[in-house]
């Protein structure tokens, strides 16, 4: 998600949520001899053939074959060939990984960009590698919080978002296997900036919030943290996880899958309310493209004539849509689906919208930007700035919570 205006599309699949909490937020110090932060691995570039680094100390690199301390002078170029890693003229035998890991008070910078942790360049193919950076989740959150909000925000809505960036990036952690690499490191999960564009307030939100997650424990069962979605602005109610991402156990957890009423809260937003206008012509041809890549039954329809809402949450949100031929025929389409559908002949902001033909024409009525599954993050920032605290604007976004401390702030 980039700032204001942020959304994930999320994916994955887990048939429990599995990673049980202990502690309880208000507490000073979690409840029993419970480690520091984890490490998480966050994947920055996929499939690169050169890198550029630099530090500000002593690195240690290290493959399979060789582990050495190295001053990296100025800017290098990191490269696989030869069955190894060369770091500007020096070479490091073993084909498979090299890891830089910072000294002491070292900070590594690859591409331009400075980062806390260190890095693994991973190979994929000969002289082709992904770019991870592994690192303290902590850390990490001070950057997803730069990245998700404004740092000019209300500090207590600063520290929702680092309550829920955390609770998201531990169960992706937890329930995910993506090999070397456990989150993007963009909007396919939460954006995740470099140290330049951090400020005192991120990382203060990220510290006096430090360990704390979301958890919640259906019918009595032991509290799990679980899928904690957001984005930029709901546009009035939001939408319930298995409306907009399809039925699966990970959706139906009810802090996720309920409803809530935002009303005119995220109005700040440019994105409240938009509008993207097309003839009846041009969205045949998108519908027909888009059916046609996802083999979806919209593709065998005859031209189209018409398009409506065809279910609503009890918020009276969409969750549903119809498309109708000129001959009666009918498919419909999901809230997620009708977005993505929809890029193919405007901008499309998100999955609400509220449309009308005439004549040739159709004009589809946008509300809100992202997928509008959990909290707001305007929402959040006009809770914020109304005097409500980050755990009483968390309760409100994501129903049935409780704030439970996972793990120490430090290690």
């Amino acid at each position: 998600m980039t700032k204001p205006f942020t959304t994930r599309v999320l994916t994955g699949f887990v048939a429990i949520v599995i990673f049980a909490i202990t502690g309880c937020a208000s507490d000073p110090e979690p409840s029993g001899d419970i480690p520091g932060p984890p490490t998480i691995r966050v994947l920055l570039e996929r499939d690169a053939d050169a890198a550029t680094v630099s530090a500000t100390g002593t690195v240690t690199a290290a493959t399979s074959g060789q582990t050495a301390p190295l001053l990296i002078r100025g800017s290098q170029t990191v490269r696989q060939a030869d069955n190894g890693w060369y770091i500007g003229g020096q070479y490091f035998p073993g084909a498979a990984r090299l890891r830089l890991t910072p000294g002491t008070d070292a900070l590594i910078t690859v591409n331009g960009e400075q980062r806390p942790g260190g890095f693994d360049f991973v190979t994929k193919s000969a002289g082709v590698f992904d770019l991870v950076n592994v690192v303290d989740m902590e850390q990490y959150l001070i950057g997803v919080v730069a990245g998700e909000m404004f740092s000019s925000w209300q500090l207590d809505a600063l520290k929702a978002q680092a309550v829920a960036a955390r609770t998201y990036a531990l169960f992706q952690t937890k329930t995910l296997d993506r090999g070397h690499w456990d989150v993007f490191g963009d909007t396919r999960d939460q954006a995740y900036v470099p140290i330049d564009k951090w400020t005192d307030n991120d990382r203060r939100a990220v510290a006096e919030t430090a360990g704390v997650v979301l958890a919640f424990a259906p019918d009595g069962k032991p509290r799990r943290i679980f899928k904690a979605y957001y984005s930029s602005t709901s546009g009035g109610p939001s939408i319930g996880a298995v409306d907009a991402f399809g039925d699966s156990p990970v959706n139906r957890i009810d802090p996720i899958n309920t409803p809530v009423q935002y009303g005119d809260l995220d109005n700040q937003s440019s994105r409240y309310r938009w509008t993207i206008e097309t003839t009846r012509r041009e969205f045949d041809a998108a519908v027909k493209r888009w059916a046609a890549d996802r083999n979806h039954p919209a593709a065998g329809l005859g031209p189209i004539v018409n398009v409506q809402v065809d279910a609503r949450n009890d918020l009276r949100r969409p969750t549903r849509y119809v498309l109708i031929d000129r001959s009666g025929n009918t498919a419909t389409v999901g809230a997620e689906p009708m977005r993505n559908l929809l890029g193919r002949v405007g901008k499309s902001w998100g999955n609400w919208v509220e449309p009308t033909v005439s004549g040739e024409r159709i004009v589809f009525a946008g509300r809100g930007f992202g997928h509008g599954v959990g909290m707001s993050q305007y929402a959040v920032e006009a809770l914020a700035q109304r005097g409500e605290t980050w755990d009483q604007i968390l309760k409100f976004c994501y129903p049935k919570v409780e704030l439970v401390r996972a793990y120490r702030g430090k290690p």
